[in-house]
């Protein structure tokens, strides 16, 4: 399980989890990301994916679609514990200080039981 923080330049931000790589890897290759971050799972990209075998190589596959889904923002971020969502709640400068989502990143986690509802 892990929050991913979508940080475009100029639009606000916002917050999604997601129970594992294959699960954003979908969501990519179901066309989730084209119109938000401009990220569509094109003929060079769906070869690219294709190249790299399935089983044995998900951490490049999701590498690959973190970088394309992430290359039109100011920042792509992910948090993988209710630790670190508390670090970047609680700390400006961690993770950048730009467009953080506080509210959104806070709802996610709620949404996954990382933190308690009246936590903030």
């Amino acid at each position: 399980m892990f929050l991913l923080v979508f940080r475009p330049h100029q639009w606000p931000a916002w917050a999604s989890h997601w129970e594992n790589e294959a699960e954003f890897i979908d969501a990519y290759l179901n066309g989730a990301f084209s119109r938000s971050c401009n990220a569509d799972p094109d003929g060079e990209m769906l070869d690219r994916l294709d190249r790299l075998d399935q089983c044995q190589a998900d951490d490049e596959r999701y590498a690959l679609v973190f970088g394309h889904v992430g290359h039109d923002l100011h920042a792509l971020t992910r948090l993988d514990s209710p630790e670190e969502v508390e670090r970047y709640l609680c700390e400006r400068d961690y993770c950048g200080h730009h467009n953080k989502a506080y509210g959104q990143v806070a709802s996610a986690a709620r949404d996954i039981g990382w933190i308690a509802e009246d936590d903030d």
